[in-house]
């Protein structure tokens, strides 16, 4: 994503903004000399270098965010928080733990498949995740606070990230059970 951002800087926004300045010093060698034609083209070079500047580095502005801002869920580990997922999962928001945030992950464990094994199904790595993860989470959470209102949850990878690149993460993580956020980091300590 920040390559695609590097390109359009390099090949759109940069060739512009020559296109502003080549039109700006025709306009201003136009106005010296007898008018001999060429104005609207270099108003035109003007214009059009100075919209494509400015989109190119719009783009390339929210390219920047959303890759600061966002993380491939095999990424995380214990103490991140992150925005609740919807469907299936590739790339998740990431929220201060200071602050209100969804989810907190507590601990990630790769399911015990070797690596040339077959993909189970995503019925069985829910129910190994989510005894792993209840484990975990009663082991961890001894002083948390409102406890009762504590959902543990979890992702999975799906059948492509397991054959195409060898994923087998599971992500554990903790919110509220009816969906309010959360509005301090909870003291789970990865043991």
């Amino acid at each position: 994503m920040v390559s695609l951002a590097s390109v359009i800087l390099f090949f759109l926004v940069v060739p512009a903004i020559v296109a502003f300045v080549l039109g700006i010093i025709a306009l201003r060698r136009i106005k010296r000399r007898a008018p001999r034609g060429g104005r609207s083209l270099a108003i035109a070079g003007v214009i059009i270098g100075l919209v494509v500047a400015l989109g190119g580095t719009a783009f390339d502005v929210g390219v920047a965010y959303f890759a600061t801002h966002t993380t491939s869920y095999d990424d995380l580990a214990p103490g991140d928080c992150v925005k609740r997922p919807n469907g299936e999962v590739v790339l998740l928001r990431r929220q201060s733990c200071s602050g209100n945030h969804d989810r907190q992950v507590f601990a990630t464990l790769d399911d015990p498949a070797g690596d040339s094994a077959a993909y189970p199904g995503r019925t069985t790595l829910r129910t190994f995740a989510e005894s792993e993860c209840l484990l975990r989470f009663s082991a961890l959470a001894t002083d948390v606070p409102n406890r009762a209102d504590l959902g543990v949850f979890f992702l999975v990878p799906n059948q492509k990230s397991w054959e195409n690149s060898g994923n087998r993460r599971i992500v554990c993580m903790v919110g509220t059970r009816d969906g309010s956020s959360l509005t301090q980091p909870l003291p789970l300590a990865a043991r």
